[in-house]
């Protein structure tokens, strides 16, 4: 499966973005952080993907954007963004909720598991057309 990920720059002009309609300090506080919240999705041991499918690594993508909190702000709405992003751009259709940040709040207090989490996206989801 060909994924499409997201650069770290493209993740500081989503973070920019929500910043500026939420008037919060816009900032990148680990760039180190960014990178491996990134590049967790692609992981690959020996040709075992831990994450294989697309909504997991929309998920765990989220899951370590949120736990990390690369961002001065809006980490939680910036990783939701990004998830909805990166599933847009491989050929899916987020929709929002009203439970959404219920969820964010759950998957910040790890309360939540990557198989959860990627469960919860494919729900809100439908093919793109």
């Amino acid at each position: 499966m060909s994924v499409r990920y997201l650069s770290s720059l493209e993740l500081v002009h989503l973070n920019q973005q929500i910043c500026r309609q939420t008037g919060h300090p816009c900032g990148l506080l680990s760039l180190e952080a960014l990178q491996a919240a990134l590049e967790r999705p692609a992981v690959s041991i020996d040709g075992y993907e831990p994450f294989p499918g697309l909504f997991e690594k929309a998920a765990v993508m989220l899951e370590s954007l949120i736990q990390t909190a690369p961002f001065l702000s809006d980490n939680q709405a910036t990783a939701f963004l990004a998830a909805d992003v990166m599933l847009r751009l491989n050929g899916q259709s987020p929709g929002a909720a009203p439970d959404d940040s219920e969820q964010l709040a759950s998957i910040a207090l790890q309360q939540l598991t990557i198989p959860q989490i990627a469960e919860w996206l494919r729900q809100k989801s439908q093919p793109a057309l």
